[in-house]
């Protein structure tokens, strides 16, 4: 059951493709891959992060005016997405998921760009490089994306450590 909210109805759903699509277009400029190369000469891709979340935001108000407008008359999603209210405004977001594309792609995307996640990637492959076991690449595995290029990296060392990886959902 949803809180209180607006009684303005979410904008029409717009294919989640072409949402996507406009956003990468907007924040390609903006975006920060770092691949990792690991002993065995594979490659590891790192979450997108942003060096200023801000432009994203600006990118995500400008190629979603409906879906701003919609949000900004509801109480539960804040002015400015920050790394203290994320949390509540991914709830918030996450009550309109299918009308919202380009919000929760925005959402997913920035949360990257708070904290340390590149961090905490390049910490996990250390300590995988220092000690190759299960426990150091299951704890790579759930901090890069699932990309296939990611999975077969992934897979390839468990196979060459006799290891198994825990496949998350």
């Amino acid at each position: 059951m949803r809180s209180a909210r607006s009684t303005a109805e979410p904008p029409a759903s717009v294919s989640r493709e072409a949402a996507v699509a406009k956003m990468r277009e907007c924040t390609d400029a903006y975006a920060n891959t770092k691949t990792y190369t690991l002993e065995s000469g594979r490659t590891l891709v790192a979450p997108v992060t942003f060096l200023d979340p801000e432009d994203v935001a600006t990118c995500w108000r400008e190629n979603n005016p409906e879906e701003v407008a919609f949000l900004e008359k509801q109480d539960c999603f804040p002015a400015q997405v920050t790394e203290q209210n994320w949390d509540n405004a991914w709830a918030c977001a996450m009550e309109w998921d299918a009308n919202l594309p380009g919000t929760t792609w925005y959402l997913s995307k920035v949360k990257n760009s708070f904290g340390v996640m590149p961090d905490s990637v390049a910490e996990a492959i250390k300590a995988y490089k220092k000690t190759p076991n299960a426990k150091t690449l299951q704890e790579i595995a759930e901090l890069v994306p699932s990309t296939s290029s990611n999975q077969e990296t992934l897979a390839a060392e468990a196979a060459a450590h006799g290891v198994t990886l825990e496949v998350a959902p």
